[in-house]
């Protein structure tokens, strides 16, 4: 009997257990990353610094430039920049706003 994965193609019991196992784990590791960001953000060094790294990437200015090369580089910075950015408000919205209020007053 050929087996595919380390189970056997017709044992779907054992294949929807390893399944959700599969997705338990990712569950829990988004769980954690969440709480990282979460803790990182609830300190005013941690908001500095995310502040930091959105402008290093970006988000708040225009990446076009005269040559398509370097547009090309800043747009792909500008969206790592956009998906951080998503990530914090989809975690800590109401630390995203203390950090903008923070970074107005400073």
């Amino acid at each position: 009997m050929a087996q595919s994965e380390g189970h056997a193609p017709t044992d779907l019991a054992s294949q929807e257990l390893e399944r959700s196992d599969r997705e338990r784990q990712a569950q829990l590791k988004q769980v954690q990353s969440d709480e990282d960001l979460r803790q990182v953000m609830s300190f005013p060094w941690g908001r500095r610094k995310m502040w930091e790294w959105l402008g290093t990437c970006g988000v708040h200015k225009t990446a076009f430039r005269e040559g398509s090369r370097e547009t090309e580089f800043l747009l792909g910075m500008q969206n790592f920049g956009f998906l951080l950015q998503a990530e914090i408000n989809r975690v800590c919205p109401d630390l995203y706003l203390q950090m903008l209020k923070e970074h107005k007053r400073g």
